[in-house]
């Protein structure tokens, strides 16, 4: 379980096989709003380290994905526009586990 003391929304893990570390989505109440991506070692008490933020009104629609590659963890997400047509592309966050 993940600690979640202020009441924000958590969703999109993934997990790296290589070095432990889970990474998520935590944003407010609301599409867009305080998005970013965070990186917790599974087993560690808080506080979380965030690897990635995104630009206000912007989300991630489904999931994380982690790899690695045999030095470092990089996390690949899909990130929209939360107002107007929908379109999403795939973004990286590399080296995430340096963040």
């Amino acid at each position: 379980m993940v600690l979640n003391p202020n009441n924000k929304f958590d969703y999109s893990s993934s997990v790296s096989d290589a070095t432990g570390d889970m990474y998520f989505v935590r944003s407010g109440n609301g599409c867009g709003v305080n998005v970013r991506i965070l990186r917790w070692h599974i087993g560690d008490p808080l506080p979380f380290t965030v690897v990635s933020s995104l630009p206000a009104e912007y989300d991630v629609s489904y999931r994380t994905s982690t790899f690695n590659d045999g030095v470092h963890d990089n996390v690949y997400f899909d990130r929209y526009k939360c107002a107007g047509k929908y379109y999403s592309d795939i973004f990286e966050v590399p080296s995430a586990d340096t963040a």
